[in-house]
């Protein structure tokens, strides 16, 4: 076993500096801190399954009230309220239970219902729900033949449908006295056309023609439009979208700042604001904790001794010998040296292995310090200290001879640290000195079971 130092500056490689700014976020490499990292990737999966998810906005079908754009970071980001229809298998449409049903205008996330569809998510707006009958002409939605008026919430959306011949939609046009009669006109003349060639091909079917075979929405099915109606591959073309293919509702743009805002409501309840910021917020305060101030673990064995039992679990004070920035070696809070009787944390690996080992012992000598033996009993400044230099029928390491009756000094930065005698624990009888950048902190307390939560002190 050797001394897991403190990792080095940049310049000792590439590869050395991506694992320590690695192991400074995840701590250290160790299957009971693997063990932790896989439960809490399992909890953050859990929270997209059925709670949360974020969503890029791919193209521009819902302008003006999402901008989409394949690019990186470019496009609109939604968060998607997965729960309020039900959770669903992971990977199917099969749902678990059903919740919630959706309501006219919402914005939802969904599964093509095209098999061939490269993009296998969409989202568009819920426009006609089960039992209805469609029929989109001049740019409005008709439900059971009524007009629908679009609530404030929405962009003015012209739905492209059934077009009355061009002449009759100029003279409305021109009715109306429009500041550009002009402009008016030739928009009004773009979209009869891309309307008339996608009738003519066969396209433009679900919610247009009026047979009941493309007008009445079926149980548990609906019809999404995307609210740049002539630019958008949506219900009209491929149909309605059984329920057990909506992914979820989108309730607010995350991304970019600049494009913020609420899309349901959603955001102004407790439960939207607990889901939003409440448990993500929990989450990184969690790992920041974790990561440079208390460190959650679990102790086996018995290095020490009757102070920590094993199987318990303790909080290991990461910030009492200084807060370090990643990668560099440099503190941003000195902290203190540790004290004599402190129970510690450290670091050690096996010879030759990149894997770390979080081991324990307490601090029974500090630099300067002098260290004997007597009677086969490890002296501190000529005290008896109660640890024996030979344990479990272990001898000290000869590479390490720190125990002689002459004595030897121990050097600045570096400490006597021990285990108990019953536990084969590495400690300074087999690694020598521990020097403090191998420290990660103090055993401040035990946390878990609850009957035996208690501080730990020298």
């Amino acid at each position: 076993m050797r001394i897991q130092q403190h990792p080095a500056p940049a310049s000792s490689g590439i590869l050395h500096g991506i694992a320590a700014l690695i192991q400074s976020i995840t701590g250290p490499w160790t299957r009971e801190n693997l063990f932790s990292w896989v439960k809490l990737i399992v909890l953050v999966l859990t929270v997209w399954w059925i709670g949360i998810q974020p969503f890029r906005i791919p193209s521009g079908s819902m302008e003006p009230t999402l901008h989409g754009d394949p690019g990186f970071f470019v496009g609109d980001r939604v968060f998607v309220n997965k729960w309020i229809y039900g959770p669903r298998v992971p990977f199917t449409n099969t749902r678990l239970f059903r919740l919630g049903e959706p309501k006219r205008w919402d914005i939802v996330v969904f599964r093509s219902v095209e098999p061939e569809d490269p993009r296998k998510i969409l989202i568009k707006r819920v426009v006609g729900l089960p039992g209805e009958r469609i029929h989109v002409k001049s740019g409005t939605l008709y439900v059971n033949g009524e007009p629908q008026k679009l609530p404030e919430s929405m962009p003015d959306v012209y739905y492209v449908g059934e077009e009355p011949p061009i002449e009759q939609t100029i003279q409305a046009i021109l009715a109306e006295k429009p500041s550009d009669p002009q402009a008016a006109i030739r928009q009004a003349q773009e979209i009869y056309n891309r309307s008339m060639q996608m009738r003519v091909r066969g396209l433009l079917k679900y919610g247009v023609m009026e047979d009941d075979e493309y007008a009445l929405i079926p149980p548990d099915h609906y019809l999404m439009m995307g609210d740049n109606s002539a630019n958008s591959q949506d219900g009209r073309y491929f149909g309605f979208v059984p329920h057990d293919h909506l992914l979820g509702r989108a309730f607010c743009i995350w991304w970019p700042f600049g494009h913020w805002r609420d899309l349901s409501g959603f955001t102004d309840t407790a439960v939207g604001l607990l889901l939003l910021i409440g448990i993500p917020g929990v989450l990184i305060g969690y790992e920041v904790c974790r990561a440079f101030f208390f460190l959650p673990w679990r102790v086996r064995g018995s290095a020490l001794a009757s102070h920590v039992r094993s199987g318990e679990h303790v909080l290991i004070n990461r910030a009492v010998f200084g807060v370090r920035l990643p990668v560099v070696p440099i503190r941003v809070y000195p902290g203190r040296a540790p004290l004599r009787g402190e129970a510690i944390a450290y670091t050690v690996a096996p010879d030759g292995a990149s894997q770390q080992e979080l081991v324990f012992g307490r601090v029974v000598g500090l630099p300067g310090d002098k260290v004997g033996t007597e009677n086969g009993v490890i002296t501190v400044n000529g005290d008896a200290i109660g640890f024996a230099v030979v344990r479990n029928g272990r001898e000290s390491s000869d590479k390490n001879k720190l125990f002689s009756k002459k004595g030897a000094a121990i050097p600045e930065g570096n400490y006597l640290i021990l285990a108990s005698d019953e536990s084969t624990s590495p400690d300074s009888r087999t690694l020598g000195w521990i020097p403090r950048e191998a420290m990660v902190g103090t055993v401040s307390a035990i946390w878990w079971p609850p009957a035996r939560v208690r501080r730990v002190g020298p």
